[in-house]
C-alpha cells in the first residue's frame, strides 16, 4: 500500500505560527494602511491556496488584538 502525501490547504489561524512568512507581508500592508490617508481600498488577490485568508487573519490579530493593548 502506498502512502499519499499532500499539502493541506488550511489558512493560518489568528495568532498561530506562520511557516510561509505571511506575517512579513501582513506587517508591510498594515504599515502602508496606517500611513495612507483615507479613504483607501485594498484588494487581496491570489491563486487558490496562496495565503489570502492567512494574510487577513494575521492583520486581524495584529490590528484588533495586539495593537489594541
Amino acid at each position: 500500500m502506498t502512502k499519499s502525501v499532500g499539502i493541506i490547504d488550511e489558512p493560518v489561524k489568528p495568532g498561530a505560527s506562520d511557516s510561509l512568512d505571511i506575517n512579513t507581508h501582513s506587517q508591510a500592508l498594515i504599515e502602508f494602511i496606517e500611513e495612507t490617508n483615507t479613504p483607501i481600498t485594498v484588494g487581496i488577490q491570489g491563486e487558490w491556496g496562496s495565503g489570502k485568508t492567512s494574510l487577513i487573519n494575521s492583520q486581524f490579530t495584529t490590528l484588533l488584538i495586539v495593537r489594541k493593548k
